[in-house]
């Protein structure tokens, strides 16, 4: 067993000495989906994501992790019906009339992306998968009242996109990427399915060095 751990350790370090950094750095636009639009069915134009990882096997693929943050907000002025609980509190009814609702969610995740002929060509599709943790923060404001309900999720990503090569190793990045937030207890509004998925559509940049 010592010995296994050392040539994984050995296989590892090597592995990294001739692997290649990546940085991607992008713009979202996000449109709420599912248990999110319920909740909040506006487009959100407040998204970013930064990614860092390394290039393995002459570029074809990466490990890495990627940080993000989405905000879809809207103001309501219908009527909303609520069950929540805060500690041995209780908050149950409707609300008719201004209301002002947000979420924030900030995906923390580990990535494993594939390459198509990075070598040989200028325009580099890619895929790209991520799985790790999603931080949802959901408010709901109605008056002078507000309830906040933030919560850890277990989540997972899929990305599809486009690299446009520029200037040695920099290019111009384009890319759909779907979030999913699995189940995490009960949502501001009461339902015991408190998952949270949304689309993302994203522009940036990418440099490897």
């Amino acid at each position: 067993m010592k010995y296994l751990k050392i040539l994984i350790l050995i296989i590892f370090t090597t592995a990294i000495a001739n692997s290649q950094p990546i940085f991607k750095f992008n713009y979202s636009v996000s449109f709420p989906n599912s248990n999110l639009r319920q909740f909040v069915d506006k487009t959100s134009f407040s998204g970013l994501n930064l990614e860092y990882g390394q290039y393995f096997s002459r570029g074809s693929y990466s490990l890495g992790f990627s940080f993000g943050w989405n905000m879809f907000s809207q103001q309501y002025t219908g009527t909303t019906n609520f069950s929540y609980q805060s500690g041995n509190n209780n908050l149950n009814g409707a609300v008719t009339g201004n209301q002002l609702k947000y979420v924030n969610a900030i995906p923390l995740l580990i990535t494993g992306s594939y390459y198509f002929n990075p070598s040989e060509n200028s325009i580099v599709p890619f895929v790209s998968f991520g799985t790790g943790t999603y931080y949802i923060a959901q408010r709901y404001q109605f008056g002078i009242q507000e309830i906040d309900n933030d919560k850890w999720h277990f989540g997972i990503s899929s990305e599809a996109g486009i690299i446009f090569k520029v200037h040695k190793g920099l290019g111009l990045n384009t890319s759909a990427k779907l979030n999913y937030a699995f189940d995490s207890g009960n949502s501001i509004t009461g339902k015991a399915d408190n998952d949270y998925s949304f689309w993302s559509i994203n522009v940036g940049f990418t440099y490897a060095y």
